[in-house]
């Protein structure tokens, strides 16, 4: 893995601290020794309004970071979508994301195929997604008449 990292002057030492998202490691960053979080989101080029967590604890911005810390980012919002026949998915998502945007990074394009519910009522593609939303999809049925 490349690491991303700031030209450090002669008497300051580099430390390298990980950063990761739903466990899965995004980069490692050197920065100086001295560092806070809020100097690897710098470097790292990580909005500094996200959540995170540092080694698993909720920290400040401002607290100072160590080499080998990993500091986790949390998303914003988690919806789930369940579609008929299909298993569960758990979706993550920026603050103000759509019901159609968690479609889309799912991988559902033929949304006109369902009818579309958030927490059992009836919904559109422009809603907001909060956190906690059971997003169904029922297939839509086509019958014919007598």
């Amino acid at each position: 893995m490349e690491n991303e990292g700031v030209s450090m002057s002669s008497d300051k030492k580099g430390i390298i601290v990980s950063v990761e998202h739903l466990d899965k490691c995004l980069r490692d960053v050197c920065i100086e020794e001295g560092s806070t979080v809020a100097d690897v989101f710098d470097v790292a080029g990580i909005d500094h309004g996200c959540g995170f967590m540092l080694n698993g604890s909720i920290v400040k911005i401002e607290d100072l970071v160590k080499s080998g810390d990993v500091v986790k980012i949390i998303p914003d919002v988690m919806v789930k979508i369940a579609c008929l026949g299909d298993r569960v998915r758990s979706i993550f998502l920026k603050e103000g994301s759509t019901i159609g945007d968690a479609l889309d990074i799912a991988g559902i394009d033929d949304v006109d195929e369902y009818d579309i519910t958030c927490n059992g009522i009836e919904c559109t593609l422009e809603d907001k997604a909060v956190n906690g939303t059971v997003i169904t999809l029922i297939p839509n049925i086509e019958g014919g008449g007598w």
